[in-house]
């Protein structure tokens, strides 16, 4: 019986083992979980988090988050994974790490290497969710990341120490997915930083070294852009870019530092239009063996636009291996490459001009060039025309330079070769160095001495010039002078008067004034002085001040300044005789006149005969006994009208109109009684012509 039993047992304790063995375990149920951490494999079918608090995490089988599922991972968990083991995502992997909790995905050996792992297996299709990983690091796998026509954003993580290449992605042609990978370390992996083939990538702001293999290995068919990475020290190319056919974007590689790799940029078999050839711009590419080798693999030739970069300080610093399908030079500081700046074996000639070689020596240039001249079976290198230093030049914009007073530099005058100039650097001789990215500035000095003002100049691709000029300041002690152009008239509108100020030295600040003591104002922000004020008393103190500070002392004081807007005033009009005016008889007017302010200049009588519109000026003189200004209109004949009405002036010339409200004032001169002598012959007429009249009727 208890051998019966002892084997039940062991029936049981081995179908139990093997049962557990082939179990699926579902990740998302931990298997055990103590103080040592929670053990994971499996497969995830629901949503679900790993979290700080069940950390570590042991991986002691695949772990495979199923289609349409979410994996999360909290900040600060730490993943270990025992030796050959994957995470596969066909779902979405969410990774939230913080630069204070990172997210470490690494070996469970005690001893970890290269390898100990599988990797972070991304696959399915462009369509799925995008996958997110910000502040992980992935160390001591086969390949850290690998994916598989997913789309993924990696943020400000490590991936180190891998067997392989650190990031693997696979896009096909008609599936492109989006790779975005930034601010990340991606360092010491023993194959490829990163390896990708197919194109929609952003590698920005990264730093990828020592790598056994290649810094960024491409196999691309669409567009993508590599920039401001630090890409150093890697076995072979820093960036290679192989076996493509570029139609669907333009491969953009921009200002990324390539430095100590065996080739800092590569391009081979690249098969494009020169629309869509590679980009090479603005990268410092330095001591590497060659920095820019076009060709050179097994397909050979290659193609780019070579532009702005800084290729120095290489064994060689471009290579054309074999012949290309387009290439164009232009643009880049190439120079203080140890064995050749540029070696051409390509049948074709090569065009490499408008690039800065260092110098202007001709002779040098070619010397540093390996082509055609050196071996007949390659190509020329068209080298001129070629890049220039820019040409400083300045002017001082003053006729006289004193303290305290602005001076205006400029610079104007300066030229760049090619492009523009970036950045004007003034250094004024005084302690003052200014940097800006417009040619003119003003400067102000304080103490009266000789300086040598310097200006250095920047165009786009960093070459510089400068140039100097001495300048004497001088100490300005002498005051400016002022006066006005008012011209001791009345009168009789608002009016100007006009301030000049003049001075040799420094030059006129400004001109202050203020009238009848009120307010001090500014011609520059007030304009000149505006006279308002009636009266024959106005005042006007004015003085000027000059750069250098030196005020006009004492201030200018102009008196008597008259201003008289309103007309004379004009009484009521007298006539004698005051009746019946006689042809025999003259007709005087009289008249009294005033002006309070400017005085009656003159007064005048005018008058017109029968409704003429001729109208007759008599000037009217003063009775100072009477104080009454009069004039006398001529005999005129019987029944003439006249019309006739007064015109005062005073000293401003405003004008005063008395013509009765525009009836004017008028007199009839009437006809004058006939004599004695005439009236009785025409009573004797008329009684000889009665008498007869009666004869007549009685015969």
């Amino acid at each position: 019986m208890l051998k019966k039993a002892f084997i039940r047992v062991i029936v049981i304790t081995f179908v139990s083992t093997v049962l557990l063995v082939g179990m699926n375990f579902d990740a998302a149920k931990a298997v055990n979980y103590d103080a040592l951490g929670t053990t994971v494999g499996g497969y995830i079918s629901e949503n679900t988090t790993w979290t700080l608090e069940r950390s570590p995490y042991i991986v002691f089988s695949d772990i495979i988050v199923e289609k349409g599922v979410v994996l999360t991972i909290e900040a600060g968990v730490l993943v270990k994974f025992n030796n050959g083991t994957n995470l596969v995502v066909d779902g979405t992997l969410l990774v939230k790490g913080t630069k204070e909790l990172p997210i470490i995905f690494t070996s469970s050996s005690t001893s970890p290497k290269p390898g100990d792992w599988g990797r972070i297996y991304l696959r399915g299709k462009t369509t799925d969710p995008k996958n997110e990983i910000t502040y992980a690091t992935i160390q001591y796998a086969t390949f850290g990341l690998f994916s598989e026509y997913r789309s993924f954003e990696l943020y400000n993580s490590n991936v180190t120490n891998c067997c392989n290449n650190g990031i693997s992605v696979i896009n096909s042609d008609d599936q492109q997915a989006s790779i975005i990978i930034v601010g990340c370390i991606i360092s010491e992996n023993n194959g490829s930083g990163i390896g990708l083939f197919g194109g929609g990538f952003n590698i920005t702001g990264n730093i990828i070294a020592y790598n056994g293999n290649y810094g960024i290995d491409l196999d691309v068919a669409g567009p993508g852009v590599i920039a401001d990475n630090k890409i150093t020290f890697n076995q072979r190319s820093g960036v290679h870019i192989s076996n493509c056919m570029i139609y669907r974007g333009r491969l953009e590689v921009i200002n990324n530092i390539a430095m100590g790799n065996d080739v800092g940029i590569q391009t081979e078999f690249i098969l494009t239009d020169p629309f869509l050839a590679p980009l090479i711009v603005g990268n410092i590419i330095q001591n590497n063996s060659i920095g820019i080798l076009i060709g050179g693999g097994f397909f050979r030739g290659g193609s780019a636009i070579i532009t702005r970069n800084d290729i120095i300080e290489n064994n060689v610093g471009v290579l054309s291996d074999y012949d290309s399908a387009y290439v164009e030079i232009r643009g880049n500081k190439i120079y203080e490459n140890a064995e050749y700046d540029l070696v051409h074996k390509s049948k074709a000639d090569i065009n490499a001009t408008y690039n800065w070689w260092g110098t202007t020596n001709e002779t040098l240039i070619a010397h540093r060039i390996y082509d055609y001249y050196d071996d007949w079976n390659y190509g020329k290198v068209l080298f001129k025309p070629y890049i220039i230093p820019p040409k400083a030049d300045f002017t001082i914009q003053t006729a006289n330079s004193y303290v305290h007073v602005p001076i205006i530099f400029d610079a104007s005058a300066s030229v760049a070769s090619y492009g523009s100039i970036t950045s004007y650097t003034w250094n004024f001789g005084d302690g003052n160095v200014t940097t800006i990215t417009s040619p003119i500035i003003q400067h102000v000095y304080t103490i009266p001495r000789t300086y040598n003002v310097t200006l250095i100049i920047l165009d786009e691709l960093g070459l510089t010039n400068s140039t100097f000029k001495t300048l004497f300041v001088l100490q300005d002690n002498v005051v400016p002078f002022s006066f006005d152009d008012y011209d001791g008239l009345w009168h009789n509108v608002d009016f100007l008067i006009k301030l000049t100020a003049v001075d040799y030295e420094s030059g006129v600040a400004e001109t202050y004034y203020r009238i009848n003591n009120g307010p001090v104002k500014a011609v520059s922000t007030d304009g000149h002085p505006l006279i308002t004020t009636e009266g024959a008393n106005n005042t006007l103190e004015y003085w000027s001040v000059d750069k250098a500070g030196n005020e006009e002392n004492p201030h200018k004081l102009l008196t008597g300044i008259k201003l008289d807007k309103t007309s004379p005033e004009i009484g009521t009009l007298l006539r004698i005789p005051e009746g019946d005016v006689k042809p025999n008889q003259t007709a005087k007017i009289l008249v009294n006149a005033t002006d309070s302010l400017s005085g009656i200049k003159n007064v005048t009588l005018l008058y017109s005969l029968n409704i003429s519109t001729i109208w007759i000026d008599l000037p009217m003189t003063f009775n100072s006994t009477i104080r009454l200004y009069e004039a006398a209109i001529q005999v005129q004949h019987a029944n003439v009208l006249v019309e006739y009405k007064i015109i005062a002036y005073d000293n401003a010339g405003n004008i005063k109109v008395e013509d009765n409200n525009g009836q004017y004032y008028t007199y009839t001169v009437i006809p004058e009684f006939p004599s004695t002598p005439i009236l009785a012959l025409l009573m004797l007429t008329a009684l000889t012509v009665i008498t007869l009249l009666k004869v007549k009727r009685i015969s």
